[in-house]
């Protein structure tokens, strides 16, 4: 049987020995990378496969992540990040959302600026995740 579920990492852009300052859950299938980031600045949950490829597949940056299960990822957004982990199913949703809009909105250097994807971030605060209202 295939594994689809995510993955999560623990960001650590300030050295190893330094708490970690972010997390990507990012979705173990075949297609297109499917990840959701916490944004520290906007504070918020935000579908962003881009950072998610470039610490799993970039060099420089392997030394700044470390793999944690799901369990090391809700301890370290409520201790480090003030916030809590979207579930599973809210990531997918996350996940669904910002997909939907990456694709329609791809321009021809492959990046993407936040304003484009507001159906794909959400604030801990939010009462649902989006494409739930």
């Amino acid at each position: 049987m295939i594994d689809l579920g995510f993955r999560y990492l623990a960001l650590k852009v300030n050295g190893a020995a330094a708490p970690p300052s972010s997390l990507v859950a990012y979705l173990n299938a075949e297609g297109p990378m499917q990840a959701v980031m916490w944004n520290v600045p906007n504070k918020s949950w935000e579908f962003d496969p881009g950072v998610a490829t470039a610490f799993l597949f970039e060099e420089d940056r392997i030394s700044q992540r470390e793999r944690v299960d799901r369990v090391e990822a809700e301890q370290i957004a409520r201790e480090h990040l003030d916030t809590k982990l979207p579930t599973e199913d809210q990531l997918r949703q996350i996940c669904a959302a910002g997909l939907a809009l990456w694709t329609q909105k791809e321009d021809l250097s492959g990046s993407f600026e936040d304003d484009d994807f507001p159906d794909g971030v959400w604030k801990p605060e939010d009462d649902e995740p989006p494409g739930q209202s």
